[in-house]
């Protein structure tokens, strides 16, 4: 599809890791917001847990997501980081 809009793969590469790197952004805030609203609200342990089977387990699921990624998102740059200074 990228040759037929007369694209590299070259060209769409930067695009493609920006946006990945908004996207990643916009979820950290996305989940840092809600957690701050439901501590403002005195609801957090309430909509964070793991003994209802609908909404709050799939909140704690996300946050677990979020740390996932950014332990992931670390890693890569460190040992990436690493690698460059032996080479």
């Amino acid at each position: 599809m990228l040759h037929s809009l007369r694209f590299t793969y070259a060209e769409v590469l930067p695009l493609h890791r920006w946006l990945g790197a908004l996207i990643f952004f916009w979820s950290c805030l996305h989940t840092v917001g809600y957690i701050l609203y439901y501590h403002s609200v005195n609801m957090l342990a309430e909509e964070f847990n793991f003994y209802d089977i609908g909404r709050s387990t799939m909140n704690i699921m996300g946050c677990i997501a979020l740390v996932s990624s950014i332990l992931f998102i670390s890693s890569y740059y460190t040992s990436h980081s690493v690698l460059f200074i032996f080479l």
